[in-house]
C-alpha cells in the first residue's frame, strides 16, 4: 500500500470511530468541539503530505517560510548523495528538467532514471549501449579522444582516416550505425578507384584492395609506396617521387623491367666527364658509388678501401679536389703523386739509402699504398 492510500484509509477509519462516539453521546454538539482538534490534526495529516513522495530532507532545504514557490535560489541539498552528482552542464539544470511532474501535479523525485537515454535522444539507436560517457563528457556532446578509442577497434584511424568525420562512414540512410560497417577499402573508395586514370585502375585490372598498393598511414593516395618493396626494387630517395610512367612506359605494368641502374641511367653514365666514367672504367652499377638520394656526393664510393687512403692516414686533408692526383680528368685510371705534392728534391732526400728507389708515381703507390 502506498503512502496516499495508507493515510486516506487511516483518516476514514478514524473519522468513522469519531462519528460513532459522537452519536452515542447525547451531548453531541458539545462533544464535537472536544474532538475538533483531533479531527483537524487528522485532516492536516492527510492533506499536508509531501507532493514529492518519500524524501529524507527537510522542506526548508528548498522552500522558504514565506511561500512554497518560488523555491530558494541556492538549494541546500548535495545531489551527489543520490549517486548522480550534477557535473558541468547538468549543474545548471532545474529540478523539473529531469524530475517530471506527475499527472496530479506532484513532483516525485524517486521517479527518475539515471540512464542518459532517459533524458537524451539516443542518436545511435542503442547500438553503442547506454554509457554515453564512453565517448562524451558532461561538458559537451562533442567527442573527445575519439581517435585513440577508435584505434582499439578493428579499424584504427590512421593517416587520412584520422580526420574523417564520423558520419562519413557511420551514417547510413539517416541512421547512425556502428555495426555491419564494411572494412573493405572499395566499400568507401569505389569512386576513387573508378576515376583513377594515372594509372587507369579499371583497364589495367588493378586489385580493389587498396592496401595492395597504398598504405593506410599516409594522408594522400600518392604517399608512401611501400608496396613496391615487394618487387625487389624499393622506391627510395629520388625514385620515390617519380610518376609510375617514368619507368612503366604507357602505364604498362605487366612487363618485367630491368632492375639494374645502367638500363635507366646509361645516358648519365656516358655523359659524365668529371670524372669520365667510361675512360676510368667505372662500374655500371651506380650503387657502388652513389645512393638513391642524389648523384653527389658519391657517398657509397670508398676510395680508402678500394684504391688509396685519402680520407684517412697520411693524406687526410692534404688534397682539395680529385684533380690534385688525377691530372687527366678524362682518364682516372692514371694518377700522379709527384706533379703537385711530392717534389723530387724532397723525395730523393728521403729515399737516399732505399734500394730500387725510382721517382715515379707507380713506384710510390707500390710501396706506400697503405700510408
Amino acid at each position: 500500500m502506498n503512502t496516499k492510500m495508507f493515510r486516506a484509509t487511516s483518516m476514514i477509519t478514524t473519522l468513522a470511530i469519531l462519528a460513532i462516539e459522537m452519536f452515542k453521546n447525547k451531548n453531541f454538539y458539545r462533544k464535537m468541539f472536544r474532538y475538533f482538534p483531533l479531527l483537524l490534526l487528522i485532516t492536516s495529516f492527510v492533506f499536508s503530505q509531501s507532493p514529492h513522495g518519500e524524501i529524507k530532507i527537510d522542506c526548508s532545504n528548498c522552500h522558504t517560510t514565506s511561500e512554497w514557490i518560488p523555491i530558494k535560489e541556492k538549494i541546500d541539498f548535495d545531489h551527489s548523495t543520490t549517486g548522480f552528482p550534477l557535473l558541468d552542464s547538468h549543474a545548471g539544470l532545474n529540478c523539473i528538467d529531469c524530475h517530471k511532474k506527475e499527472k496530479d501535479g506532484s513532483l516525485i523525485f524517486s521517479k527518475v532514471e539515471s540512464r542518459c537515454s532517459a533524458c537524451h535522444f539516443d542518436f545511435h539507436n542503442g547500438n553503442l549501449g547506454d554509457k554515453c560517457q564512453s565517448c562524451h563528457s558532461f561538458k559537451t556532446w562533442k567527442l573527445y579522444d575519439v581517435v585513440r578509442k577508435h584505434n582499439k577497434s578493428r579499424f584504427p584511424l590512421l593517416g587520412a582516416h584520422a580526420s574523417v568525420k564520423c558520419e562519413s562512414c557511420h551514417l547510413k540512410n539517416g541512421i547512425f550505425q556502428t555495426y555491419l560497417i564494411p572494412l573493405e577499402c572499395i566499400s568507401c573508395h569505389e569512386k576513387n578507384y573508378i576515376e583513377a586514370k594515372k594509372p587507369n585502375h579499371i583497364s589495367l585490372n588493378f586489385s580493389k584492395n587498396c592496401n595492395d598498393c597504398h598504405t593506410i598511414k599516409t594522408v594522400s593516395w600518392h604517399g608512401e609506396r611501400a608496396f613496391h618493396n615487394k618487387t625487389g626494387f624499393p622506391l627510395t630517395g629520388a625514385h620515390a617521387i617519380i610518376s609510375c610512367d617514368k619507368c612503366h612506359q604507357n602505364w604498362e605494368f605487366n612487363l618485367t623491367l630491368p632492375a639494374d641502374c645502367y638500363s635507366c641511367h646509361k645516358t648519365q653514365y656516358e655523359q659524365t666527364t668529371n670524372p669520365n666514367h667510361q675512360l676510368a672504367g667505372f662500374p655500371t652499377n651506380c650503387s657502388v658509388c652513389h645512393n638513391t638520394s642524389s648523384w653527389r656526393p658519391a657517398t657509397n664510393f670508398d676510395h680508402d678501401k678500394n684504391f688509396f687512403r685519402i680520407y684517412s692516414g697520411e693524406h687526410r686533408n692534404k688534397w682539395r679536389s680529385c684533380n690534385d692526383c688525377h691530372i687527366n680528368p678524362a682518364d682516372y685510371k692514371n694518377f700522379s703523386c709527384i706533379t703537385y705534392c711530392h717534389s723530387q728534391a724532397s723525395t730523393d732526400r728521403k729515399h737516399r739509402n732505399v734500394s730500387g728507389y725510382r721517382y715515379e708515381s707507380s713506384a710510390c703507390y707500390s710501396c706506400h699504398r697503405n700510408v
